[in-house]
C-alpha cells in the first residue's frame, strides 16, 4: 500500500528548508511514502518560498500557494491560508481516492501552523507537529502550559523575579526571567499556551533532534515520567539543509576546520533565521562559551538596527516614535535609531523643543535618538530654501549617522541593517537607503483614503494626461476614486492637489512610494474598509500597506493642553455608548478660516452624532487632542 503524506511548513526559509529536508529523507527512506509540500509564500522574501525549491520529483511535489494579504502578524497571515490549503487537501484526498492502492495517512504541520490541524480534522487525517526547534525548548512550552492549565501559575508575572522552574526536560532550575521573551509578554502568552494545547491534540511530534544531544529531554519523552498526555516524540534530526546560498568560501574554511577537530568535541550555536542579539548579549554568550572550555561554532547577528526618518514637526515625529516604542516592546531582536531633523527656522515651538530634547535623554539600548545639527540660519527670508530641499540637505548628515550605525567591527562582518522607515515628506531619503543597498519603508501619517486620493491624482496626470487642477473651480465635475465610496468633487479636493506650483513636488514624492517594499498607514482596516480593500487587491498601484494605526501620544504638553482639559476630553468619552462618537483632526498643520470652521460645526451637528474635533484656526487659536495606539512588526529581509 502506498501512503501520500501532507506537509506544511511555516512562510520562512528556516523551516522550508528544514521541513523539505525531513521530506526528501522520508520518500528517500521508504519507497511507499509520497509527500506534497504545501507552501505557504514568505511575507518578507521571496527566496524564502518560491525560489528556495522549484522542481517537484517523482514522489515529492511542492505546490507554492498564491500571496494573500500580507499586512497582518504570522499568526493570522498562516491562517489566512486555510481555504487555499483546504482546497489543496480535498483535490489531492479526492485523487488519492481513485486509487486502490493509495491511500492519504496525514498531515504533518509546521510549529507555528497549528491552525491548519483542523483541516486533517475535517479529512479525518492524523495530524502531526514538525517541531523545528529542539526537545528540551519544547518541553519548556509543555511545562509552562501545564503549570497554568493546572496549577493557575502564569509565569509572565514573575519576569523581574529571581524565582526558577524545575523544567522536566532540564538538568538544572531554569530562571524565569531568562524565559523566552514570547513566554514573558502578556500579549503573546495566550498563543504560546493554545500551541501546546494543540500539540497535545496530535498523533505525535517529530522534533529536530538527536537523543545523544539531548538525552535528558528525549528521555523524559520517551515516557515513565506522568507525561501521559504528550504525543509520541520522534527524534527525527539533526534535519540540515546544506546547501548554500552564502559566502562558499567561508563555508569550506569551517567545514575544514569541523573536520579537524575531535568527534563530538564541538558545540554549536545558532538561533534561527529571525535570531538575534544586542551587542551585551553576544558578550554574555561570547564569554560563557570561553568559560566553558569547548571548542564552539556559532552562528550569531546583532539585533537588526531599523534607522526612522520623521519628517520635522509633531505631528510626524511623535507618531513614528510612538512606532518606534512598539515595535521594540514587540521584538526583542529589533533595534531602531530614529534620526530626527529639526524644524526649520521660523517653525520651531517650545513645544516641539521640550519634546525632542526629552527624546534626547531617554535613548536606550534598542531604541535610540539622534538629533542632526540645526543649519545656520539663513540671512533673509529671500534665501530660505523649499521644504523638501531643507530636508534634502541632510542627507550627508544621515548617512554619516548611519555609517557610525553600522560599523561591524570585524572586517568580514557584513552590516545587518535593516532598512529605513522614511516619512511621506521624507521620500528623499530614499536614496540614502540605497546607497546601503536595504529597502525602505513609508510611514504615512495621513489616512489610507487620502492615500489613494493621492496616488490616483498622480496616475490621472501620467497615464491619462489629465490634470485635476484644470479644474479647480468647476462646480459639477466629479472624479470617481477607487479607495472612497462615491465621486468626489473636484473643487473639493485638498488645494495642495489643485495647485500649480505644488502638483509637480506632490508627483514626484507619489511616484517614490512605488520604490519602497511598503507603507505603513497611520489607520485601520475597520475605519477605511474600501481603501484596505483596494490596497489589498491584486490591482493595488502600490507596494504592501501595513495598517499600524490608530497611532497616538497621550502625552499633552503646552500651554492650551492642560491636563484638566485632557481628563475632561477622555471622561466625557468614557461616558459615550460604543463606537459611538465621530473624531475629527486634521494635523498639526491644518487650519481653517472661521468660515470653513463653521461649515465644518453645522456639518456635524446636522449629522447627528456625538463628535470630538480638534480645530486649528488661521488666525492662531488652537486646541490639542491627541491619540492612541498602533499595532504590528516590520519584518524584513536582511541581506
Amino acid at each position: 500500500m502506498k501512503v501520500e503524506l501532507v506537509f506544511i511548513p511555516s512562510p520562512g526559509v528556516g523551516h522550508i528548508r528544514a521541513t523539505t529536508a525531513l521530506a526528501k529523507l522520508l520518500v528517500a527512506s521508504d519507497n511507499r511514502l509520497s509527500v506534497t509540500l504545501i507552501v505557504i509564500p514568505s511575507r518578507v522574501s521571496d527566496d524564502a518560498s518560491s525560489s528556495v525549491y522549484t522542481n517537484s520529483e517523482d514522489r515529492l511535489r511542492y505546490i507554492l500557494l498564491p500571496a494573500r494579504d500580507q499586512t497582518t502578524d504570522l499568526v493570522s497571515y498562516i491562517d489566512s491560508q486555510k481555504p487555499q490549503v483546504r482546497a489543496v487537501v480535498s483535490k489531492l484526498a479526492g485523487d488519492v481516492s481513485t486509487r486502490s492502492d493509495s491511500r492519504l495517512a496525514g498531515i504533518v504541520v509546521d510549529m507555528f501552523c497549528t491552525s491548519m490541524i483542523d483541516i486533517a480534522d475535517e479529512f479525518n487525517l492524523s495530524a502531526y507537529i514538525f517541531y523545528t526547534s529542539n526537545a528540551s525548548y519544547l518541553g519548556l512550552q509543555f511545562h509552562v502550559q501545564s503549570l497554568y492549565d493546572e496549577k493557575e501559575l502564569d509565569v509572565s508575572e514573575f519576569k523581574d523575579t529571581e524565582m526558577k522552574f524545575d523544567v522536566p526536560t532540564l538538568t538544572q532550575p531554569f530562571p524565569a526571567k531568562c524565559l523566552p521573551s514570547v513566554m514573558l509578554n502578556k500579549k503573546w502568552f495566550p498563543y504560546v499556551l493554545g500551541r501546546a494545547r494543540s500539540f497535545r491534540a496530535t498523533k505525535g511530534i517529530l522534533v529536530n533532534s538527536v537523543a545523544d544531544m539531548e538525552p535528558q529531554a528525549l528521555s523524559f519523552f520517551s515516557g515513565g515520567n506522568g507525561n501521559t498526555n504528550i504525543p509520541p516524540v520522534y527524534a527525527v534530526g539533526p534535519i540540515m539543509d546544506l546547501e548554500s546560498s552564502g559566502d562558499e568560501e567561508k563555508r569550506k574554511e569551517i567545514l575544514h576546520w569541523l573536520k579537524e577537530q575531535p568527534t563530538k568535541s564541538v558545540v554549536f550555536l545558532c538561533f534561527g533565521s529571525m535570531g538575534g542579539f544586542s551587542e551585551e548579549q553576544a558578550r554574555e554568550i561570547a564569554v560563557a562559551l570561553e568559560r566553558s572550555g569547548h571548542r564552539f561554532l556559532w552562528s550569531l547577528r546583532r539585533a537588526s538596527p531599523l534607522v526612522f526618518i520623521p519628517s520635522p514637526g509633531d505631528g510626524h515625529l511623535r507618531p513614528l516614535v510612538e512606532v518606534a516604542k512598539l515595535l521594540v516592546d514587540r521584538d526583542d531582536h529589533l533595534s531602531i535609531t530614529i534620526i530626527i531633523i529639526p524644524q526649520m527656522h521660523g517653525f520651531s515651538s517650545s513645544n516641539s523643543s521640550s519634546y525632542i530634547a526629552s527624546l534626547s535623554s531617554d535613548s536606550e539600548e534598542r531604541l535610540s535618538y539622534n538629533v542632526l545639527s540645526v543649519p545656520d540660519k539663513p540671512d533673509s527670508d529671500d534665501t530660505k530654501p523649499h521644504f523638501f530641499d531643507y530636508i534634502d540637505n541632510f542627507k550627508p548628515q544621515v548617512k554619516a549617522t548611519v555609517e557610525k550605525l553600522t560599523d561591524p567591527g570585524p572586517p568580514d562582518s557584513p552590516s545587518r541593517l535593516a532598512g529605513f522607515v522614511v516619512d511621506m515628506f521624507c521620500m528623499m531619503m530614499i536614496d540614502v537607503a540605497n546607497e546601503f543597498g536595504v529597502p525602505s519603508y513609508m510611514f504615512y501619517t495621513s489616512n489610507a483614503t487620502f492615500l489613494g486620493l493621492q496616488v490616483h491624482v498622480e496616475y490621472l496626470y501620467d497615464v491619462k494626461n489629465y490634470d485635476v487642477s484644470d479644474l479647480k473651480d468647476s462646480d459639477t465635475t466629479e472624479l470617481e476614486v477607487p479607495c472612497l465610496t462615491r465621486p468626489l468633487p473636484v473643487k473639493c479636493f485638498p488645494s495642495v492637489l489643485l495647485t500649480k506650483e505644488w502638483l509637480p513636488v506632490m508627483f514626484r514624492q507619489t511616484r517614490r512610494f512605488r520604490e519602497t517594499k511598503g507603507i505603513l498607514v497611520n489607520t485601520f482596516a475597520e475605519l477605511e474598509p474600501q481603501a484596505m480593500k483596494f490596497f489589498s487587491g491584486v490591482d493595488s498601484p502600490l507596494p504592501t500597506v501595513y495598517t499600524v494605526g490608530p497611532v497616538m501620544n497621550l502625552k499633552i504638553n503646552g500651554p492650551n493642553s492642560s491636563d484638566d482639559k485632557q481628563s475632561e476630553i477622555l471622561r466625557w468619552l468614557d461616558e459615550q455608548p460604543r463606537k459611538s462618537v465621530v473624531f475629527l483632526c486634521f494635523g498639526s498643520m491644518g487650519g481653517f478660516r472661521e468660515g470653513q470652521a463653521k461649515e465644518i460645526a453645522i456639518a456635524l451637528e446636522r449629522s447627528g452624532h456625538r463628535f470630538v474635533c480638534h480645530v486649528a484656526l488661521m488666525d492662531g487659536g488652537s486646541s490639542h487632542v491627541a491619540l492612541l495606539k498602533f499595532i504590528q512588526d516590520v519584518t524584513k529581509n536582511i541581506s
